[in-house]
Order: structure tokens, then sequence, then C-alpha cells
């Protein structure tokens, strides 16, 4: 299944647009799309995309090595001393497809006291 031409360009694969596609997208061809963005794009979301894309496939083995990748890659940021609240909710979010959901709420929360939701409003 060709993927619709509107969401064939790197922008729509770099916010991960693909998620909300019918099932029958979700493809090697998408896989293969997908690869071809990595080292254009920040290194643990190509990982988090890559891991959403295969569980939607139904290959959890394989979904779970990519969530894993950007466990660890989150880890190693924050290990180097970078704070930041994107980091920790993204490290939150890949710890909850990954089933750890203690350290998925501590994530949050540290994000939260990076920045504060009385502090974050558009």
């Amino acid at each position: 299944v060709a993927m619709p031409m509107s969401l064939s360009s790197g922008f729509a694969i770099s916010f991960g647009l693909w998620r909300f596609l019918p099932k029958e997208y979700h493809t090697q061809e998408m896989i293969k799309e997908l690869r071809s963005t990595k080292g254009k794009r920040v290194i643990e979301s190509f990982y988090m995309n890559m891991g959403e894309l295969f569980s939607l496939m139904g290959e959890a083995d394989s979904a779970n090595l990519y969530f894993d990748s950007a466990r660890i890659t989150l880890e190693n940021i924050i290990d180097s001393g970078i704070e930041d609240h994107n980091i920790y909710s993204e490290l939150g979010l890949t710890y909850a497809r990954l089933g750890e959901f203690d350290e998925a709420e501590a994530a949050g929360k540290k994000g939260v006291e990076l920045l504060p939701v009385s502090e974050c409003h558009w």
C-alpha cells in the first residue's frame, strides 16, 4: 500500500503523523521511510518512532528493542548533566512503553518539577 502523498514528506515522518494512518500503512515501506530520517533528527525520537511503528505492526520484540534504545539514550543525556523537562517527559513515555510504570511516573514527576504546569501555558 502506497503512503498518501501528503504524508510522504520528512515533515510528516518527523512529527509522527504516520501514527494516525490506518493499519495497512504500517508496513516495511514505512520502516524504510523512518530509517531514512536517522541522523537527520533527534536520535531518541527516531528510536521512539520506530518502536511505535513496530508496536502498531504487532512486532513487540522489535518495538521493545527500539524503546529500550530510546531509554538508554535519554538516560545517557540525563547522566551527562542535562536536566530538561522535555527529556524527562520523553523518558517517562519510554518507560511506560516498556511497562516500567513506577519509573515512568518518577520521570513524569521530575519533568513537572522542572517545568510546573502553572508555568507551562501556551
